[in-house]
């Protein structure tokens, strides 16, 4: 007979939440704290309270106790006595004192402490949750745990009024413990964690503001905690390389997205949140590993950290984690915590195929954010940049929130970078790589898009443009893909196009600007053909994809929205299309294809059906297979277009068909015309389905007899 399982008492702290990083850390000390007395209980979070778990039966119980703690003074002791140097001292001196006196002047448990605040490397590294080294401006840590261990240390002879504060504080504890209100009140120099402890100005005449809101147990609680903040050895070994990477879950602020917010981050927390029970002993082992990786290093600014996260590159078995930002407000000595963002973890211990393309994709994100010129201080100015800071905005809520609208937002803030750092000339000098990312993560968000318009198809299509000629002997190695004339990108290794680098001097083939959507794709159909192309060659213009042919008639009537083909065309650029698995051509295919196509026979559908198969060898095969068209015969009917003349380029155009032995039935003087020939050139570059042009010119050709005709 089995016996039961015997049931462990669960205390729920309603106080100890997630909404403030001094709550988080009190939780933490309470923790630490009740093994003292309870040595296998254990804490977990639960709908964003604390619980303790296998430690006292009963919340009066866990009171007495650290009532008992308080009362007599019996908490772990919070000095961070830095060795002290004089002004003069470099910075290599201040080092070789700091390690000295951790080695051979500081008890373990002072060095502990002392090893959450600052580590040593080639110069000291504050950790930025305590400033620098247990203060910040006026705000003494040290001082005010004695401030708050005072007021409710119990005296061998208290008098009245002491004893009614003794009184006060015990009520406190009960009230703090449960979340409820509290009396015994003052700042003790945490409001860097507790938002409470704030001046609040209520604009009273009488009363201006009010100094503290907390009560002296949060803020000994919330000490309790700082002995477990401490990274492993290898970390303190290896903070040389950057200050945050020392400390455990703490880096960089996110760069600054204007010029306003430079230097106001001095960092940020990110708080691991468990759901399953953990004792002390595994909470600091989770804090001493600290693990959050990305690419093979640790993270040590916000977006490798959000990288991390989408990566799965952090300790499995957490929850989540909470970004709590350490930033400067009313006073430029002092910073206040401010929870920014929450990042659930559960759900994503399984990775899907196109959640590990996801990965990939980050990881060539991240290079090139770390690529890109940064903020810098030049005397006492800041250099502001602002290339970074909509990428590590983007990356972090991506890593928040992994749905297809923040993936487009990050895909957004990449180009956004990529096109500013192109186009100056400072910037450029930096010449910062880009991998292009894998198509598999661009099919996987189009499958997710509720409704795939003609934007989104146009847009595709126009991206699969190809630079490789691996699959196609007729495609030119030698032209471009389309972001090469976008902005001023050129191959990072020779004849590849799979990573590129933006140039010191942008290339002549840069046709775009700002200007409508078909000048541009007519400014590139100019350059390929006029420019770049032998005239021999096959037209350069061969694709992946192929329309419907309704998309390209749309466009053609100025139907689609173009600044919206801009958006969708710019954020499909950042994909590497050179190389389509059967696999994945095949969903994209899915993606394009629709299920009718309509029949138009006016005069601009009917001109496009006409040029387009002189524009593309696979389309003209469907006509002949005799000859084959080249890039030098599209040169007089691009002209003509350009200059508006759409009967010239018909004229032209038909002389061609006649020369590769294509035969056109005689219609006599041409009455087909554009009212917008540029637009028809530019359309010229969409991919329509090479069956539907041929279906289409079949209104050009001599009318084919049937074999029973042919007999008769």
């Amino acid at each position: 007979m089995t016996q039961p399982v015997p049931s462990l008492p669960v205390l729920r702290l309603a106080g100890l939440h997630l909404d403030t990083l001094g709550n988080y850390f009190a939780a933490l000390g309470l923790l630490r704290l009740a093994a003292h007395r309870w040595p296998a209980v254990k804490g977990s979070w639960r709908d964003g309270v604390f619980c303790l778990i296998g430690g006292p039966d009963n919340i009066s119980e866990l009171e007495a106790f650290v009532l008992s703690v308080g009362e007599k003074g019996e908490w772990t002791p919070y000095a961070v006595n830095l060795p002290k140097s004089t002004t003069s001292s470099t910075p290599e001196q201040k080092v070789r004192d700091l390690a000295l006196w951790l080695a051979m002047e500081t008890k373990e448990a002072e060095a502990v402490l002392a090893l959450s605040h600052v580590a040593t490397g080639t110069h000291r590294a504050f950790n930025p949750v305590f400033g620098n080294g247990g203060k910040t401006g006026n705000r003494l840590f040290a001082a005010g745990w004695k401030k708050a261990k005072d007021a409710i240390l119990n005296e061998p002879k208290p008098s009245a009024k002491r004893k009614q504060i003794i009184a006060t504080a015990r009520q406190d504890l009960s009230a703090f413990l449960k979340g409820e209100a509290c009396s015994l009140l003052s700042d003790y120099g945490a409001a860097c964690w507790f938002s409470e402890a704030n001046k609040k100005y209520n604009f009273s005449p009488d009363k201006p503001y009010c100094k503290g809101q907390i009560t002296p147990w949060a803020m000994l609680l919330a000490c309790e905690a700082f002995p477990l903040l401490v990274g492993a050895t290898s970390r303190q070994l290896g903070s040389a390389r950057k200050g945050t990477g020392a400390f455990p879950f703490v880096t960089q602020g996110t760069a600054p997205e204007n010029e306003k917010e430079v230097e106001t981050l001095t960092g940020e927390f990110w708080a691991p949140v468990w759901s399953k029970p953990l004792c002390v002993a595994e909470v600091s082992a989770l804090y001493k590993r600290g693990r959050a990786e990305v690419n093979g290093r640790g993270a040590i600014t916000s977006a490798a950290f959000a990288g991390a996260i989408i990566q799965r590159g952090t300790d499995a078995g957490l929850a989540e984690f909470r970004r709590f930002t350490l930033l400067r407000t009313t006073s430029a000595k002092t910073f206040e915590s401010r929870l920014a963002s929450v990042h659930p973890l559960e759900g994503r211990s399984v990775c899907s195929a196109s959640e590990a393309c996801q990965a990939d994709a980050v990881s060539n994100i991240l290079r090139f954010r770390d690529a890109l010129p940064r903020e810098f201080k030049k005397g006492k100015r800041w250099e502001f940049r602002g290339l970074q800071g909509p990428i590590d905005k983007a990356l972090v809520r991506l890593a928040s929130s992994n749905g297809n609208e923040n993936a487009w937002a990050l895909l957004d803030a990449v180009f956004a970078s990529l096109e500013r750092t192109a186009n100056n000339k400072t910037y450029r000098k930096h010449e910062p790589a880009l991998a292009l990312l894998p198509v598999s993560w661009a099919v996987s968000l189009l499958q997710k898009e509720a409704a795939i318009t003609p934007e989104i198809r146009i847009a595709l299509a126009l991206t699969t443009l190809r630079a490789d000629a691996k699959e196609d002997t007729l495609f030119d190695k030698t032209i471009a893909p389309l972001l090469a004339y976008r902005v001023g990108v050129v191959p990072s290794l020779k004849n590849t196009w799979h990573k590129l680098k933006i140039a010191k001097n942008t290339p002549l083939r840069v046709e775009w600007s700002n200007r409508p959507l078909a000048d541009n794709l007519a400014a590139v159909i100019r350059r390929r053909v006029a420019v770049e192309a032998e005239s021999h060659n096959p037209p350069p213009f061969n694709t992946r994809l192929a329309l419907p042919l309704a998309d390209a008639d749309v466009f053609l009537h100025g139907e689609t929205d173009d600044s919206l083909i801009s958006i969708w065309l710019d954020r499909f650029l950042l994909f590497d299309w050179s190389f389509l698995s059967s696999e994945t051509h095949e969903a994209l295919c899915k993606v394009v294809t629709r299920r009718f196509d309509d029949f138009h026979t006016d005069s601009a559908s009917m001109l496009y059906a006409f040029f387009r198969p002189l524009f593309h060898a696979g389309t003209f095969s469907k006509l002949s297979d005799t000859a084959q068209p080249t890039s030098g015969m599209l040169r007089s009917i691009m002209a003509h277009l350009e200059r508006g003349d759409t009967a010239a380029a018909f004229s032209a155009a038909q002389n061609r068909y006649k020369a590769l032995l294509v035969e056109l039935a005689d219609f006599g003087e041409n009455t087909l015309a554009s009212a917008d020939p540029r637009r028809l050139l530019a359309a010229l570059l969409l991919p329509a389905s090479p069956s539907g042009i041929a279906w289409r010119f079949t209104r050009f050709q001599h009318p084919q007899l049937t074999k029973k005709e042919q007999t008769k």
